[in-house]
Formats: C-alpha cells, sequence, structure tokens
C-alpha cells in the first residue's frame, strides 16, 4: 500500500515540476510525509493533477480502509 500512495504522490510532483514546470515553495519528503507547497498562481495549473490524485487515494481508501485514511488539512 505504501508503494502506491508513493509512487502516486511522486507522479504528481514529477508532473508538476518536469511538465508544468513549476517551482515549488517547498517540497520536502520524510518518512510517511510529503509536502509539496505551491504558489497561488500555480494552483490553477496543478487543479487536474491534484484532483487526479485525490481521487486515486480515494480509490485507495475505498479497496484497503484499514490500510490508509485521506483526511484534508483546512488552509491557512
Amino acid at each position: 500500500m505504501c508503494a502506491a500512495v508513493s509512487s502516486a504522490a511522486y507522479l504528481v510532483v514529477n508532473a508538476a515540476m518536469e511538465i508544468l514546470s513549476i517551482t515549488p515553495l517547498a517540497l520536502e519528503v520524510g518518512e510517511g510525509e510529503m509536502l509539496f507547497e505551491i504558489s497561488q498562481q500555480d494552483e490553477p495549473a496543478c487543479r487536474i493533477l491534484l484532483a487526479g490524485l485525490k481521487l486515486h487515494l480515494l480509490g485507495l481508501e475505498e479497496q484497503y480502509p484499514e490500510a490508509i485514511q485521506v483526511w484534508y488539512v483546512p488552509d491557512g
């Protein structure tokens, strides 16, 4: 499960940076965590990628509820 989540997250970050030429404000990867912070002006370009990531993670949560829980951090 961890590999599926990691792979999906890396796909989004790499696509944003290499295909959309987004330079993140912050990019941190740790044990079980990834922070990818973008500017407000880059948000529209990343919206589809992030929506795809959300859809993928929700599908994994549905298949493996004991292994993954999707939750959201409020803005601010």
